[in-house]
C-alpha cells in the first residue's frame, strides 16, 4: 500500500509526463497520458525499476505513431 507521500510524487510526476505530450494537441490523449503515467508511476514505486515503464511506453506509443502516419493523419487529433 502506498501513502500520501508517494501518492502525491506519482500524481505530479504523471501531470509531467501527460503534459510533456500536449503537442499531440487532444485532450483525449492529455487525459489518457496521465492515467498511463499513474499506471506507470505506481509500478516503478512498487519495483523500482524503469524497464517495465519505458517498454509499455514503447508498446503503447509506437503502434499509435505508426498508424497515425499510416492513415495520413499529421495532425494528431483524435477528434
Amino acid at each position: 500500500m502506498i501513502g500520501y507521500r508517494e501518492k502525491t510524487v506519482i500524481l505530479c510526476s504523471a501531470i509531467i509526463f501527460a503534459f510533456s505530450h500536449i503537442y499531440f494537441r487532444s485532450l483525449l490523449i492529455l487525459i489518457g497520458t496521465w492515467l498511463l503515467g499513474c499506471l506507470w508511476g505506481k509500478h516503478y514505486w512498487k519495483f523500482k525499476s524503469i524497464s517495465g515503464p519505458v517498454i509499455a511506453h514503447y508498446l503503447v506509443g509506437f503502434p499509435f505513431i505508426l498508424l497515425n502516419y499510416m492513415g495520413g493523419n499529421p495532425s494528431w487529433s483524435l477528434f
